[in-house]
């Protein structure tokens, strides 16, 4: 029998080979975290390929993997999540098998560490094009059954000082005070795994929780979001805005990201940056050197510009003198016309500023008719809260 070897963190060491569940035969380790091990399993009757999160039952604090299997179950069915297939308890661990998705999102991104996102498995058409979330080990129901009426739902009363829960780099201001985490604090970590796409976080290079609490109470949102579209801030003042309580605009904050799309000229079916193969930049010769427009116009030289200036200046006194006196006399007219086209001017300008808009609200149209989804999700507020 093989040896099946945990440390009190939860993970576990299971050896290539080993059969979990009379089915799962496990093929190679996929990776870890700070409540597990994750493998790559295929079950020995149809060689279907599937994710075991296995938890040793020696770990500290307990075991997680019960709470997260309870979500799962609610989860299944759902889009965007892992499916659950299986789960049980062992001597020595527990484990839960389920759906097997496509590369993490730190594997996919240099230096990023939310690990607990995925594509869809690569064979699924459907679904390798989003993100799934696939760790539900530190979630928590906020919507809650009423004591005395089980039927109806209310929100969970938050907690005057919870514990601290998440990751550092990511975790909302609201965490760091060790307040109760709601919709809100979840849409604050999304913002700055966005904004860190783009470039590091003022705080990344720290790791103590005090100093970068205090850095993310300093820092402007226009000073971390400065690589970021400006549209973002719009995203940032919305959130400023909400409370524990409060449910977020979802459906505002997505049209604000369909409008990044669209100004960057991005579809939905474009390659992820991963997925764009390197090519070869090609070297280009330098621009010819600019001569004057009129001496090329006339085909002549330099010298000879300047010997036709000369020779003109005179000339153009004489003229100068003529034309003083109609000058005078045309000066007011002139200025009329000009105000005249000013207003023309104008007036040309605000129908283009309609027309534009009307043209950019049917282009916005006929680019959510091409949405992989329904975009109405996220208007809708199925449980009113």
């Amino acid at each position: 029998m093989t040896e099946v070897k945990h440390t009190d963190n939860g993970t576990v060491e299971l050896p290539k080979g080993k059969i979990v569940g009379c089915a799962w035969q496990v093929i190679r380790k996929l990776g870890e975290g700070g409540c597990g091990s994750v493998y790559l399993v295929k079950n020995i009757e149809d060689d279907t390929e599937a994710a075991m999160k296995a938890e040793s039952n020696a770990a500290t604090g307990g075991c997680v993997l019960k709470l997260e299997v309870a979500i799962l179950k609610k989860l299944a069915g759902k889009p965007h999540v892992c499916q659950f297939l299986f789960a049980a308890r062992l001597t020595d661990f527990s484990y839960v098998i389920m759906t097997l998705l496509g590369e993490s999102l730190n594997k996919l991104v240099k230096d990023l560490k939310p690990a607990n996102m995925a594509l869809g498995y690569r064979t699924n058409t459907d679904e390798c094009r989003f993100f799934h979330v696939l760790d539900f080990g530190l979630a928590r129901q906020y919507i809650i059954s009423h004591s005395d009426q089980p039927s109806k739902l209310m929100m969970r009363r938050p907690r005057e000082r919870s514990l601290f829960r998440g990751t550092t780099r990511y975790c909302s201001i609201r965490m760091h005070d060790r307040a109760e985490q709601g919709r809100v604090d979840d849409l604050w970590s999304m913002m700055y795994l966005l904004a860190e796409l783009r470039g590091p976080l003022p705080w990344s290079s720290q790791n103590d929780k005090r100093v970068v609490g205090e850095m993310k109470r300093l820092h402007s949102d226009e000073l971390v979001l400065n690589d970021s579209p400006i549209e973002f801030l719009e995203i940032a003042k919305h959130l400023r805005s909400l409370t524990y309580f409060n449910r977020p605009d979802y459906h505002k904050i997505f049209m604000i990201l369909i409008s990044v799309m669209q100004k960057g000229k991005f579809a939905w079916n474009d390659p992820f940056d991963w997925e764009v193969q390197p090519t070869r930049s090609k070297s280009r010769s330098a621009s010819p050197p600019q001569h004057s427009r009129e001496a090329v116009k006339k085909g002549v030289s330099k010298e000879a510009t300047k010997t036709l200036s000369k020779e003109n200046m005179s000339k153009e006194d004489v003229k100068t003198a003529r034309k003083t006196s109609v000058e005078d006399g045309s000066r007011e007219k002139m200025s009329k016309e000009k105000t005249s086209r000013e207003r023309a001017s104008n007036e040309s300008a605000e129908k283009i500023s309609l027309s534009a808009e009307k043209i950019e609200d049917e282009n916005r149209k006929e680019y959510m008719k091409l949405l992989p989804f329904d975009p109405n999700f996220f208007a809708s507020d199925p449980i009113g809260f």
